[in-house]
């Protein structure tokens, strides 16, 4: 009788054991500790981005306020804990990509914020697409119709708009930069500066239209 015990304990030692080993295991997975030299933490791989709504023990309830450097706007009362789904405007080409910022406020107090840009040719699948200009000797190369968003590499040192130095918002982080609006036929000068280079370009801006001036 005493070996039957011995024998059924030992099982479900092991048992238990085995549970254990599988239950505190998995697969091997990459995990970032440091977001700020990489632009996939701050680029939607589509206009329908879902977001994980965590509330603060003291919190009851939440809105959630977003704005478009294009000038998109929209809020949302009593947003519900856990997964809510939000759509923006497609980016359907460069002229209609932008960079949202997003502000959730819980009647607790506390405010968390994030920004993000909707690029064209970014998508959730394993593939994507861009438009490439040969040559910077090309008419097309400085030119934007009315907006753009800018790609700000890691480590920037700072970003000048016709003379001025722009806030980013990155903080020396990779991400996006909402250009504009620039008007038809008016030039300016955008100096990105990096620990390594200084890079400067003049756009002009332009219209889909055609002009005849007839003196």
């Amino acid at each position: 009788m005493k070996r039957k015990l011995i024998a059924i304990v030992v099982g479900a030692l092991s048992a238990f054991v085995a549970f254990a080993d599988s239950a505190m295991s998995s697969g091997n997975a990459f995990i970032y500790v440091d977001t700020s030299n990489s632009s996939f933490w701050r680029t939607a791989t589509n206009n329908v981005v879902e977001l994980s709504i965590d509330y603060p023990k003291a919190a009851t309830s939440a809105s959630l306020t977003v704005s478009g450097a294009g000038g998109y706007s929209a809020s949302v009362v009593d947003v519900p804990a856990g997964r809510y789904v939000l759509a923006l405007p497609a980016a359907t080409s460069q002229d209609t990509e932008d960079v949202y910022d997003l502000a959730l406020t819980f009647n607790d107090g506390t405010v968390r914020c994030a920004r993000f840009a909707v690029i064209a040719g970014v998508s959730d699948r394993p593939e994507g697409s861009t438009r490439c200009v040969r040559s910077d000797a090309v008419s097309v190369w400085n030119k934007v119709h009315n907006r753009a968003v800018i790609p700000i590499p890691y480590g920037t040192v700072s970003l000048e708009v016709g003379g001025t130095v722009v806030d980013t918002g990155l903080d020396g982080a990779q991400g996006w930069y909402a250009y504009g609006p620039l008007a038809a036929r008016v030039s300016q000068e955008v100096q990105l500066t990096t620990p390594y280079d200084v890079w400067s370009v003049l756009l002009t801006g332009f219209s889909e239209g055609f002009f005849i001036s007839i003196h």
